[in-house]
Order: structure tokens, then C-alpha cells, then sequence
């Protein structure tokens, strides 16, 4: 009867140790930490400065840029006016009437790509990016 009691509390405690290891989540405030951009095509030096001086603008204009997702929209900066549906797959995040983001998603750290398509007046690729946003869980 020991024997069976003291293996019952063994598969008990085994049981009990084992966490429910959730998925990270995208609901919650993230604030924007930086930008990185990931060249897959740059076609000269030319275009390479080009595209860092967009970046140096648009990371200073994205410096206090929040985003608060809940379970059905997205909004920014605590501006419920601006709230728009979004939905999300294991990688992308697309939201209505905004953007398409492929997104990488750890317990605190939120990382959104936005893929940049740079074409000359005949069509031709000059350059092809991704705009990476990296976001803190707030």
C-alpha cells in the first residue's frame, strides 16, 4: 500500500512540474525600439544612401509609436478613433486598410517586416528590402 501511495505522489508531482507552456500573444502595447533594414537587392551606392536617409526619417518619426493590439483591433498611441481590424497567421499580420507586416513574435519582443520594392521609370529592380520595426512589450 506504501509502495503504491508513494507512486501515486511520484506521477502527482510529475504532473504538477509539467507547465502549460503558452504561445506568446500579440494583445498587449508595443513600443517601437528601432528600425534595420535587410537587403536582399541594392543595385548601387547610390541607392543604398538613399534608402538608409528614408530610414534615419522614418525612424525618427516612428520614436514613441505604440502599437495596442486587443483581441479583435489594433490602434496606436492610445488613439481609439484609429482602431482597425487586423487578422494574423503564425506569421503575418495584416491590417485593414493599413499595411501587411511578416512578423516574428518572442515573449517581450515584437519584430515587423515590411517588404520595400524599388523600381526605375522602365520597370527595372533597383532595389528590393525589408523594413524591420523592432518593438518592447510595454
Amino acid at each position: 500500500m506504501i509502495n503504491r501511495i508513494a507512486l501515486l505522489l511520484f506521477i502527482g508531482l510529475a504532473f504538477w512540474s509539467c507547465e502549460d507552456k503558452s504561445e506568446p500573444s500579440l494583445i498587449g502595447t508595443w513600443e517601437y525600439i528601432d528600425t534595420e533594414v535587410e537587403t536582399a537587392h541594392i543595385s548601387d551606392s547610390y541607392t543604398l544612401s538613399y534608402i538608409d536617409s528614408i530610414e534615419i526619417l522614418n525612424h525618427q518619426s516612428r520614436i514613441g509609436l505604440r502599437f495596442i493590439f486587443t483581441k479583435d483591433s489594433v490602434f496606436t498611441n492610445d488613439n481609439h478613433s484609429l482602431k482597425r481590424s487586423y487578422t494574423s497567421s503564425s506569421d503575418s499580420i495584416i491590417i485593414k486598410d493599413f499595411i501587411r507586416f511578416r512578423y516574428e513574435l518572442e515573449s517581450n519582443e515584437l519584430n515587423l517586416y515590411s517588404r520595400q520594392t524599388m523600381t526605375d521609370d522602365n520597370g527595372d529592380l533597383i532595389a528590393n528590402y525589408e523594413d524591420k520595426w523592432l518593438f518592447n512589450r510595454q
